[in-house]
């Protein structure tokens, strides 16, 4: 699923895929915690988008229990790394689950 996304003045396009993808990129930060009966793993990836130095940030969301799993990966969601972490420990915060990952996202940007 992809979907464009108005934020200050830019766009900015977010897609969620399943699983996340080998280009993913170099892995940031990452977190872990039970909650609600169920083991929520949060991480934020960075990936280099060109020789100049710039970079776009994703960040993927696993939620996991005996006999259940989901996960959502949601790609580029800034070029920015201060958004990025800020958006990340918002989401990490709330205990966003995957099925709301990419609405959480659209109201944070």
């Amino acid at each position: 699923m992809e979907s464009t996304i108005e934020s200050t003045g830019k766009k900015e396009n977010i897609m969620i895929t399943e699983p996340i993808p080998s280009n993913a990129g170099v892995l940031l930060r990452a977190w872990e915690t039970d909650a609600f009966g169920f083991h929520l793993t949060y991480a934020l990836y960075r990936r280099k988008l060109s020789v100049r130095g710039e970079h776009a940030y994703s960040i993927a969301v696993r939620i996991s229990s005996p006999g259940y799993a989901d996960s959502a990966f949601a790609c580029d969601v800034t070029r920015s790394r201060t958004r990025a972490v800020r958006l990340f420990d918002a989401v990490t915060r709330g205990l966003v689950t995957p099925c709301t990952l990419f609405d959480v996202l659209e109201d944070l940007l």
